[in-house]
């Protein structure tokens, strides 16, 4: 229906889940899904010498942040801040679900923020413009990524410079 807060991959339960920690959502796994998944195009991996966002310091202060405000605090580091700023908007989209898939409007007593702006210019304020931003401007790449999806099954391998033309 219209008004319903479900439709599509990006708010399944399923989805949600397994692109969040056990305890809290990742709005970094979310974006990677989607960047890897949906749009094929895949963030480069992690500097190597940067901790995990719950070892890095400050952890006791982090206890009543929000995701947002966390992933703000880790993106002071130049070396965090490119990649995060392509992956994160997507990530902070489908915020309002939590580490289950369940739907919720505040985070540590604070109203969650899902607003953000993609790398390529579009402006997000709620799950439903990533939706469409997919659907829209994004079709090609998702439509490429799709295909090559189905041929790795189908071929049972990755794909090569030869299957190019396929």
């Amino acid at each position: 229906p219209q008004d319903s807060l479900r439709g599509g991959v990006l708010t399944h339960a399923g989805l949600l889940t397994i692109t969040s920690q056990s305890t809290r959502t990742s709005a970094v796994k979310r974006g990677v899904f989607v960047l890897d998944n949906l749009l094929g195009t895949p963030a480069p991996p992690p500097p190597p010498d940067i901790p995990p966002l719950e070892d890095a310091d400050d952890g006791a202060a982090k206890q009543s942040m929000t995701m947002r405000e966390m992933l703000e605090w880790h993106r002071r580091n130049p070396a965090c801040a490119s990649c995060h700023a392509r992956m994160d908007p997507i990530g902070f989209a489908m915020e309002n679900f939590n580490a289950l898939g369940m739907f919720r409007t505040e985070e540590s007593g604070q109203r969650i923020d899902v607003s953000g702006e993609l790398v390529t210019g579009e402006t997000l304020e709620s799950v439903d413009d990533l939706k469409k931003v997919l659907v829209g401007e994004r079709r090609k790449d998702y439509y490429r990524c799709l295909t090559e999806k189905l041929l790795i099954y189908a071929l049972g391998r990755g794909l090569e410079y030869s299957d190019t033309e396929a």
